[in-house]
């Protein structure tokens, strides 16, 4: 299982997909939502990470408990380092919290192959 995500000053995106049998992955859905007011004054880093966050909670009931860990994909790279932060802010410290529920990694695609979830933001 793998989840794509991307955010832009207006709204975030992700797509969740299943590997097939000829190797081949196949969306299982689609997410996309607006920010508010105050998500738009985020840092870019925090953007990218809300629509990790919005991804995760969108497609919750299929990646909790999975045997294997599940991919994220995202193109701002500093997300892959989320596990080694200096300071966290008062939602970057939740949004840690509840990263804890998941078995995953996050791994970095060019923002040219991340086509699906950045025409979703």
């Amino acid at each position: 299982m793998q989840l794509e995500t991307d955010a832009s000053d207006v709204a975030t995106g992700g797509v969740a997909s299943q590997q097939q049998d000829d190797e081949t992955w196949k969306p299982l859905g689609f997410t996309s939502k607006t920010l508010n007011g105050a998500e738009r004054n985020y840092t870019t880093y925090d953007k990218e990470m809300l629509a990790i966050m919005r991804g995760l909670e969108e497609w919750r009931a299929l990646l909790l408990g999975m045997k294997d860990p599940f991919e994220i994909w995202t193109d701002h790279r500093n997300l892959v380092y989320y596990r080694n932060p200096k300071k966290l802010t008062r939602w970057q410290a939740n949004w840690s919290s509840k990263l804890a529920d998941f078995d995953f990694m996050i791994w970095h695609v060019s923002g040219k192959s991340n086509r699906v979830a950045d025409a979703l933001s």
